[in-house]
């Protein structure tokens, strides 16, 4: 039966009901037959042939044919959603193949009389593919989940808050993060735009080490949030790629922190001896630290400022879950005697607490020992203190050593010159001073290492920016790490 012909009276067969010979293939061959539809059954139908589709309507329906002719692809094998109106009921079709052709199978709908309409333009306007359904929007497979989540983190935006923002379900945050599946490039502009960054951070590049918060020694971790800390330790994530991308270009100091075979019960002698041997490691000899920072920048140590728009709780804090250890130092606190213990206090957590848990009391006291030490080593400083509170005597300490009359008090309760009582009175002054204290001795050390990788790339003619570029480091992001690791000094406007 070609296309265009009916059963005629010669077809029919006595032996079935009604003397009519049924269609092979069951119930849908009789739908058709009784609502007069055509059969196509030669398979070198020409490609301008129409199939009969016709959802609750009779063929040769404008948008069936139109329709038809969307889905056919020349090689008569395609498929359609379709369904079939019995009555006054909508029937789904099952899987059924036109015997003795190359037609497609009927796939099922949900609706029925004016779905043939919406097809028709969706067809027309490329929503479909070559297979009759409809397309899936385009992934991006140009994308990395793990930007994603250094991006999300550094925004502060937990995954549920991003899902509402961008209009998907925090299941698909979490599986755009963990690799599982990639965001549509409607969904990627989305996430681009409301991170604020541009849509080229987000591709495929070196992998990023994530700094878990488990390795990160905060000074103020019951003051600081959850958020915070997440977005402090985003920045030091970006911090290591950048210095990974120059280590390529300029030859940065090699890593240098003493091993030591500390005891499972830190005891206030082998802190104490801890901080000698750092000292003597890095070749510091008896008397005043010069400058803390330089020492640990000269040793391998990567110190930056965080971020002026940080939360103001974080104050600083250390790592070593990278190929670096890193120190980060508030810029709130730009007084040098008040800068230089921070920095010490945190070679303490790099030398004595590599495995240990961070945020408790303990480990905080353990690394105030430690900077005491080696700020101010016992043997040298003891027969200095005074034994009752002089501050002109402190005062001449505060200079010489370069710590805080508030480090120098403690440093003398603690080595027994300075009694519990004189001790509760210098701290009822101190903080009737506030800070500053009295006697500054100027703004805090600045790190200067990032800042000399750079020009030493410029001087020998490498364009800074292309070097961004190949790393696909955002210049934006790269330059405030650079300016958090270089010296702040003023220039003169050109």
């Amino acid at each position: 039966m070609g296309r265009g012909e009916t059963l005629g009276p010669e077809q029919r067969d006595p032996a079935q009901p009604g003397g009519r010979k049924l269609p092979r293939s069951g119930w849908l061959h009789h739908v058709l037959r009784r609502r007069r539809w055509t059969l196509p059954t030669s398979s070198a139908a020409r490609p301008s042939a129409r199939l009969p589709f016709g959802v609750g309507r009779r063929p040769g329906h404008a948008a069936d044919r139109r329709l038809a002719h969307c889905a056919h692809d020349g090689r008569q094998a395609v498929r359609v959603r379709s369904a079939l109106v019995v009555g006054r009921r909508t029937r789904r079709s099952s899987r059924a193949e036109f015997p003795g052709s190359k037609w497609p199978k009927l796939r099922s709908a949900t609706v029925g009389h004016h779905r043939s309409h919406r097809e028709a333009a969706a067809c027309r306007r490329g929503r479909f593919g070559v297979n009759g359904m409809m397309r899936p929007p385009a992934a991006s497979t140009d994308f990395d989940g793990t930007r994603l989540t250094v991006a999300r983190r550094l925004a502060r935006m937990t995954k549920t808050q991003l899902a509402r923002e961008v209009r998907v379900t925090p299941t698909a945050v979490g599986q755009y993060e963990k690799g599982l599946s990639k965001p549509t490039q409607t969904v990627l502009r989305e996430i681009a735009l409301r991170l604020g960054l541009p849509r080229e951070f987000f591709g495929a590049s070196k992998p990023l080490t994530l700094l878990p918060a488990s390795g990160a020694h905060f000074r103020s971790l019951r003051a600081t949030s959850a958020a915070a800390r997440e977005q402090a330790l985003a920045y030091g994530e970006l911090s290591l790629e950048l210095i990974d991308v120059l280590g390529e270009y300029v030859h940065l100091p090699d890593v240098v922190l003493p091993e030591l075979e500390l005891p499972d019960v830190l005891t206030e002698d082998a802190i104490m001896s801890a901080a000698r041997a750092t000292r003597e490691l890095w070749g510091i000899s008896s008397g005043p630290v010069p400058s803390v920072v330089q020492a640990m920048e000269a040793h391998g140590i990567v110190v930056l400022r965080l971020p002026e728009d940080t939360d103001k709780a974080v104050d600083a804090f250390s790592t070593y879950s990278g190929a670096r250890p890193l120190v980060f130092l508030s810029p709130l606190k730009n007084d040098k005697a008040r800068s230089r213990f921070d920095a010490a206090h945190e070679v303490g957590h790099l030398v004595l607490h590599p495995d240990t848990e961070p945020g408790s009391k303990v480990v905080e006291s353990q690394a105030n020992v430690f900077a005491s030490e080696f700020l101010m080593p016992r043997d040298e400083i003891a027969a200095q203190l005074p034994r009752r509170i002089d501050w002109p005597v402190l005062h001449d300490l505060k200079r010489h050593w370069g710590v805080s009359l508030r480090a120098l008090v403690y440093r003398a309760h603690d080595l027994g010159r300075m009694s519990e009582a004189s001790y509760r009175r210098a701290n009822q002054q101190l903080s009737i001073w506030g800070n500053p204290e009295p006697g500054q001795l100027g703004p805090a050390e600045t790190p200067r290492l990032l800042g000399m990788a750079r020009q030493a790339l410029e001087a020998e003619g490498y364009d800074f920016d292309d070097i961004l570029t190949s790393g696909r480091i955002v210049t934006s992001l790269a330059e405030k790490v650079i300016r958090a690791g270089s010296d702040r000094r003023p220039s003169v406007i050109p």
